[in-house]
């Protein structure tokens, strides 16, 4: 049982499920200072993550940019928690039950992409967000066309899928995918201050539209 006097969200949950004390979803018409957005750096600790050709954990590069993330959502008057703020891998539903017990708005979990040996990442590099329901699918259309136009690389759009971390009921809930490390380009890209804010920032402008409502 959650802090909150809550079950935490099922792992095998097949339908979006509003858990009692959750308001409705987008929270429109609150200001920033009213909602609390879960950062979610991917990986950490033993599991690093994809690895870019000069070496680049995925674990190091996705904190990197949560952390930027979350002072830029900060500046903006939102309140801000990360899942990890150091290179330890809590268990991905650990990651969504913060979310969940701390009855947050909003969950974004911040990965990087990459390819089996055999296939050219270039040749299907993109810019994709994921999310698992209705919930997620709201906050997901809002946050990825600003994703999409802080970056140069080719639109993967919205997509659905079963990603632990999105499965919860109660919390919007989606996994960006901002580039692929495994090509030599992002991997030195993605390391930029100037990147990581522009993607920053982009978060914040998609949060702002979801809050705005349909």
């Amino acid at each position: 049982i959650s802090p909150a006097g809550l079950p935490p969200p099922p792992r095998d949950a097949a339908a979006p499920d509003l858990c009692a004390g959750f308001g409705p979803r987008p929270p429109a018409n609150r200001a920033p200072s009213e909602i609390l957005v879960v950062l979610d750096p991917g990986h950490g600790g033993s599991a690093a993550g994809a690895i870019g050709p000069g070496g680049l954990c995925e674990k190091t590069v996705a904190l990197q940019q949560a952390k930027a993330a979350q002072r830029s959502l900060e500046a903006a008057g939102f309140r801000v928690r990360l899942t990890r703020e150091s290179d330890v891998n809590p268990d991905l539903y650990e990651r969504a039950r913060l979310a969940y017990s701390s009855r947050a708005a909003a969950f974004i979990s911040i990965h990087y992409n990459a390819t089996v040996a055999s296939t050219d990442p270039r040749a299907v590099r993109h810019i994709a967000t994921y999310h698992w329901n209705a919930l997620g699918g709201s906050l997901a259309q809002a946050l990825h066309p600003h994703l999409a136009r802080a970056s140069s690389i080719p639109d993967g759009g919205v997509r659905q899928a079963s990603f632990a971390v999105c499965r919860n009921p109660a919390v919007p809930s989606v996994l960006i995918e901002l580039d692929f490390i495994t090509v030599p380009q992002a991997e030195e890209a993605i390391q930029t201050a100037e990147r990581q804010n522009r993607v920053a920032d982009a978060i914040v402008d998609g949060l702002r539209d979801w809050l705005r409502g349909p």
